[in-house]
């Protein structure tokens, strides 16, 4: 199967508390963007990439990203759109013609292994859709008005939703048409499809496939990085 690989990489980075945008903030000695835009690449199951970043910095991202460290796979760095679901549909918009599977990957999630990569396309050529997630740790409990304990949720049937998220070309694109038809927004790719009353696989999860939002996150991903080598 061809697969087309979206990272979506438009994040502000306000959280993080940083005047620098969040794709390009410095892990160690590259961009938080090259991470994740490096694993896509040396994946033999992906056929080219597509990066969405804000419209301002795609000049600067072909050039100091994706010119600068010969990504090769990158066919064309995207301009972002409003919300997360704009931006991963403007990438949609240039899909190769005869691509069959979909991953789409967040930019902030620098640590992807190859065999997340692997085992969530595989299990979508099977099923049309698969998601990477984690069971949570920690009691979950529900709250009420935002400060009153309801119940505790059962940790079996909850699950912590990561990225990469790979889509069967048609299934994703039907997802994201119906979504703006209903004017609808979702945080995640597969509740669109779910909509569709299409069925998700899910797969393993990895504790080091995080997620950086926070400055305590960079400070978790520099202890990644050096546990790495």
């Amino acid at each position: 199967m061809k697969v087309g690989a979206i990272l979506a990489a438009g994040g502000k980075g306000i959280r993080l508390g940083s005047q620098t945008p969040k794709p390009f903030i410095m892990l160690n000695q590259h961009p938080l963007i090259y991470y994740p835009l490096k694993a896509l690449s040396t994946s033999a199951l992906i056929d080219y990439i597509l990066v969405v970043v804000e419209r301002e910095h795609i000049a600067y991202c072909q050039r100091e990203i994706v010119e600068k460290y010969r990504f090769t796979k990158v066919n064309k760095v995207v301009e972002g759109g409003k919300e997360r679901q704009d931006s991963v549909y403007n990438g949609l918009k240039e899909i190769t013609p005869g691509t069959e599977l979909i991953l789409i990957h967040d930019g902030a999630r620098p640590f992807v292994s190859q065999q997340l990569i692997e085992e969530t396309i595989l299990a979508a050529q099977v099923s049309g859709a698969a998601i990477p997630g984690l069971s949570p740790t920690d009691t979950i409990k529900s709250i009420n008005d935002g400060q009153w304990v309801e119940e505790t949720l059962d940790r079996d049937s909850l699950v912590m939703i990561q990225t990469p998220q790979v889509f069967k070309y048609e299934l994703l694109k039907n997802a994201y048409e119906k979504a703006y038809e209903d004017n609808f927004y979702a945080t995640d790719d597969a509740l669109l499809v779910r909509r569709l009353g299409g069925r998700v696989k899910l797969v393993k999860g990895a504790t080091e496939n995080i997620k950086i939002t926070f400055p305590y996150d960079l400070l978790v991903a520099e202890m990644i990085l050096k546990l790495k080598g």
